[in-house]
């Protein structure tokens, strides 16, 4: 599946994050590519982030592309780019109720 979006330059999460040259913090990444690939998933699924790669900084304004694929372990990999450059790179792995304090949630 595939989305695009992009980030405002008064967006809040910018306040104070490097004035002069604003940069979108990683958490704030991680959260738009979270809600986008929830909203295409199974009501009631829940993921966890299983990894992450920051491969490069997203400025306000830059269109970014996502997309991502379910895997036969029902992993959701996902990848998302300016363009043809990856920025950001992951898993979100299913959440079970075995996870629950198993120290891997």
């Amino acid at each position: 599946m595939k989305a695009e979006f992009s980030f405002s330059k008064d967006h809040p999460s910018l306040a104070g994050h490097f004035p002069e040259e604003p940069i979108i913090p990683g958490v704030t990444l991680l959260v738009q590519v979270q809600e986008v690939i929830h909203a295409s998933t199974v009501p009631g699924e829940i993921y966890k982030l299983r990894s992450a790669k920051f491969l490069r900084p997203v400025k306000p304004g830059e269109p970014l592309n996502i997309s991502w694929e379910k895997g036969v372990s029902g992993d959701l990999s996902f990848h998302c780019a300016i363009g043809d450059v990856p920025v950001l790179t992951g898993v979100f792995s299913r959440f079970t109720p075995l996870d629950w304090g198993s120290g891997h949630a």
